[in-house]
């Protein structure tokens, strides 16, 4: 259950074309992280500068303030939940993992409960894709799909940046449907008569 110290698989992708301003949670948590693309650390492994940066450590530290003990840590997990919390501030919807306990730095965490029961066999925009490698667990937000098991994403700490990255998704790899985490019964929200979870905001 080792999260990877930092990605180096998947093919980078440059010149991704992202839906800005975006109603739906998935796609704005895409579209918050995307803004970020091309960020990286300050230094390579070994100097203080690694996993350390102005985004590296706001994504890190969290929307909330809870992870001042993971500032220069490996940050793939933290920056999936930091797109997540900040998308869903900026469309005013409930805060995406209100009651999980865990502070989802680990890669391996998005795949034990509560999000194992979230689980889902196919690729989704908004999905989380937690990836086996050599070097241990990594967790990437699906983008775009392009085919029955190929994905764009986008993430953080591959390389020590944030990146689009274009991958096939493995045997042992998972998806979880984040969106439907996020609004789960019995707090799902209604914003202008709408449930949030996938559709956008009235």
């Amino acid at each position: 259950d080792r999260t990877a110290d930092s990605d180096e698989t998947g093919e980078d992708v440059s010149d991704v074309e992202v839906s800005r301003g975006a109603r739906t949670l998935g796609a704005r948590a895409i579209d918050v992280l995307s803004r970020h693309v091309g960020e990286r650390g300050l230094g390579k492994k070994g100097t203080p500068g690694y996993h350390r940066g102005a985004f590296i450590n706001r994504v890190n530290l969290g929307v909330y303030g809870d992870g001042k003990r993971l500032l220069g840590a490996p940050w793939c997990g933290r920056a999936v939940r930091f797109a997540y919390e900040t998308a869903a501030q900026e469309l005013g919807f409930p805060p995406p993992f209100a009651g999980v306990r865990d502070d989802l730095a680990g890669a391996a965490d998005w795949k034990r409960a509560p999000f194992d029961a979230f689980q889902i066999a196919a690729p989704k925009v908004g999905a989380a894709l937690v990836i086996k490698t050599k070097a241990g667990w990594h967790v990437a937000l699906v983008a775009r799909t392009l085919g029955p098991r190929e994905v764009l994403t986008v993430e953080g700490n591959h390389g020590d940046a944030a990146a689009h990255v274009r991958r096939v998704v493995g045997p042992e790899d998972a998806l979880v449907d984040v969106e439907a985490l996020a609004f789960r019964a019995p707090r799902a929200a209604v914003v202008g008569g709408l449930h949030a979870f996938g559709r956008g905001v009235a």
